[in-house]
């Protein structure tokens, strides 16, 4: 009867611990993907040796009791390993830094598809924002931030004095603010 029990608790177990993968999973895999593509010579290629990680942590009894921190470092640590025997296999030595790796992932959420979306609205908005502007001010906001002129450059250039620029430019900004926050409230 113990022995039934003792089968039953390691069921359970065995059920959680492959919840808890699968949570790892949708949390890290994402990011493995994109790092694992960047080196592999097909997404084909890629999947697979995703799908390889994950084997290694459903036989890893420890890797569950782990914070994390280590979790997530333990899963980049197994992807790297893997991609370096996969280029072994094909004859090639590959060593990536793990800083290079973080800095990836960090990036990777920067391009993200919906990052990338939100962007573009953002920079529509703030273009039919600056349509609103009179043509002094648009040439003036052309001319510090397109060009990357200072006001003291700028001011020959419009037939004014620098300080009446940076007065130009400032009052400029506060328009173009006020423009694009009511914009953006609709």
């Amino acid at each position: 009867m113990s022995r039934l029990i003792d089968q039953d608790h390691y069921e359970e177990d065995a059920g959680g611990q492959q919840a808890s993968i699968s949570e790892l999973y949708q949390r890290y895999a994402p990011a493995l993907l994109l790092y694992l593509r960047r080196h592999c010579a097909s997404i084909e290629d890629a999947e697979d040796l995703l799908l390889e990680i994950f084997a290694a942590a459903l036989t890893e009894k420890r890797l569950l009791a782990l914070p994390e921190l280590t979790q997530r470092l333990w899963l980049w640590r197994v992807a790297r390993n893997k991609l370096i025997d996969t280029y072994r296999q094909q004859g090639r030595r590959l060593t990536i830094s793990l800083e290079n790796t973080m800095v990836d992932v960090l990036m990777s959420d920067e391009v993200a598809p919906e990052q990338l979306i939100v962007r573009q609205e953002e920079h529509a908005c703030l273009h039919l924002a600056i349509q609103h502007l009179s043509p002094v001010q648009q040439q003036v906001l052309n001319l510090r931030f397109a060009q990357n002129l200072r006001c003291g450059q700028i001011g020959p250039q419009m037939g004014k004095s620098e300080k009446a620029i940076r007065s130009l430019l400032s009052r400029t900004l506060n328009h173009l603010r006020n423009i694009y926050g009511t914009g953006r409230e609709d």
